[in-house]
């Protein structure tokens, strides 16, 4: 197989040691996990303000549901 020894590599004959060495990955995760979502959050931001930059305003006049929605409605309302 030959391959080099990971860096978390444990003596598992040492308890605490072992104790140790996992309260340290987690952390690392958990610091790794956090870095990325604040890189998704900031990407998310630009994308709402690029979208939110070019997204114009809907207006409309009376009448105007009639050509949205057609001639027919039924009973509920609903277009049919």
């Amino acid at each position: 197989m030959g391959g080099s020894v990971g860096p978390h590599w444990v003596n598992w004959s040492e308890p605490n040691e072992a104790l140790t060495v996992g309260l340290e990955l987690i952390q690392e995760t958990t610091e790794m996990l956090r870095k990325i979502q604040e890189h998704i959050k900031a990407a998310q931001s630009r994308q709402k303000s690029y979208a939110d930059k070019r997204r114009r305003p809907l207006e409309y006049q009376v009448g105007d549901m009639k050509d949205i929605v057609g001639d027919k409605v039924s009973s509920k309302g609903i277009p049919s």
